[in-house]
């Protein structure tokens, strides 16, 4: 009897474990707002594998993930915590999500957040040879927007980067 308690015991603790997917509701869209599109993945590393990772929103779990496991969701604009829960490290990270954009989040199990923002530049533009052959080419085409003209160059510059 002692044995079949201690195996039932053991298989529950590895199944709760081992477990994955929603734990608790996103946070609740606003009407109106133009929601931002979020890809998290867990990073696929031997540090950590047997354990569940908990991804948080502000304190609040979310999402349970095995490693490699990715899963997407919308949330709106704002300022948020992320952060994830493995074995003992606890880690977050302030992270500011714009309207409309696209983001991927990958949690590396050594309190590592990296958020990338993949609306900036989904189509690179590369650019073509300079005509050597004309100087009123690269005289009349500026590297970088100019800023002089605005009142406000720090504003016209962070709009610019935006």
């Amino acid at each position: 009897m002692r044995k079949l308690l201690v195996s039932a015991s053991i298989a529950a603790c590895v199944a709760t474990g081992c477990s994955s997917g929603p734990i608790e509701p996103l946070p609740p869209l606003r009407a109106g707002a133009i929601p931002a599109s979020v890809v998290v993945q867990r990073e696929k590393s031997v540090v950590g594998l047997p354990a569940t990772m908990f991804f948080s929103i502000d304190s609040k779990r979310i999402y349970a993930a095995q490693i490699g496991q990715a899963f997407t969701f919308e949330i709106d604009p704002g300022e948020y915590i992320f952060g994830y829960e493995l074995g003992f490290n606890k880690c977050s990270q302030r992270v500011i999500i714009r309207q409309g954009r696209r983001y991927f989040l990958l949690l590396r199990p050594v309190c590592d957040i990296e958020l990338k923002d993949l609306s900036l530049n989904p189509n690179p533009v590369y650019a073509r040879p300079l005509d050597t052959g004309s100087a009123a080419y690269g005289a009349a085409t500026p590297a970088y927007p100019s800023t002089s003209a605005a009142p406000d160059a720090a504003e016209s510059r962070e709009l610019w980067l935006d």
